[in-house]
């Protein structure tokens, strides 16, 4: 059983005192999310775990300095910045290769991430409305993401996972209320999308990572871009030829449906006057 599979299904008791990026909100101690952080807890003292931190640490230049699980977590307190842009790109190559610590090494990119899963997961309370489902797909759509990150992408990884995450639930999770199986949803778009052809939806994502590590807008506005622009339609699965609803949306961030379009319109703006330097960086 991999290292997601064990934490989704486990029972360990405790309390709810994970520090730095493990504490996303107040969580309840047996909810998928806290339990999650309970073996978070566990972790950060298991002695193999952090022998491979120390390994890392010798080996890799981003990881220099960070010898322990706590060390690598106090890295990613802070914001976003290159630093922590090449610690978690590290960890999720580690992650993403045939070595015996790729399993610890997206489990540690998973808690690094578990804030942001718990926020897909409260974007997601219109679609799913029973909480423990929402959270155990936010948590294993966030695992997915790191687990199959492309390996051309090796800068802005961290927004980069949070919108793979993000559009891979929004898929299922639409599915489910068609009552359409999400395996032929992926069946459907396989074969309306041409083999190595980045689709509309991810490019979008590719964009808005980008544009959110250069700082050319911020977080919240790109959520609320990839919300109205990174929809598929609903007859038409692979289609961009539909938005997001407004009315959803706005609910969800809390906003008003006009300010949703104003702060739309002006990030949309921001990133056509950018256009150049992404079209440069990609």
């Amino acid at each position: 059983m991999d290292a997601v599979s064990y934490s989704l299904a486990s029972d360990t008791p405790g309390t709810d005192h994970a520090s730095g990026p493990a504490r996303a909100g107040t969580l309840r101690r047996d909810s998928v999310f806290g339990l999650l952080n309970l073996e978070w807890a566990a972790l950060r003292i298991d002695p193999d775990a952090n022998r491979l931190a120390a390994g890392w640490a010798e080996t890799e230049p981003a990881m220099a300095g960070l010898t322990s699980l706590t060390l690598i977590e106090q890295a990613k307190s802070g914001p976003v910045d290159a630093r922590v842009d090449a610690i978690i790109g590290t960890l999720v190559r580690h992650a993403n290769a045939t070595g015996a610590d790729a399993a610890i090494a997206a489990r540690i990119v998973l808690q690094l991430m578990l804030p942001r899963a718990v926020k897909i997961s409260h974007a997601h309370a219109w679609l799913i409305s029973e909480r423990e489902e929402r959270d155990q797909l936010a948590a294993c759509c966030m695992y997915r993401a790191i687990r199959e990150h492309p390996a051309r992408i090796t800068h802005h990884v961290p927004p980069y996972l949070a919108w793979r995450a993000h559009q891979t639930m929004r898929k299922a999770a639409l599915g489910a209320a068609r009552d359409l199986p999400v395996d032929d949803i992926e069946t459907v778009h396989a074969q309306r999308t041409p083999p190595h052809a980045r689709n509309a939806s991810e490019e979008l994502a590719h964009v808005l990572a980008w544009a959110v590590a250069q700082h050319v807008i911020r977080e919240s506005d790109a959520d609320l871009l990839s919300a109205r622009y990174g929809t598929d339609a609903p007859q038409r699965t692979g289609s961009w030829k539909t938005i997001g609803d407004l009315t959803a949306i706005a609910e969800q961030a809390g906003l008003s449906p006009d300010v949703v379009r104003k702060r739309c319109s002006r990030a949309t703006q921001k990133l056509a006057a950018a256009s150049a330097a992404y079209l440069a960086a990609s």
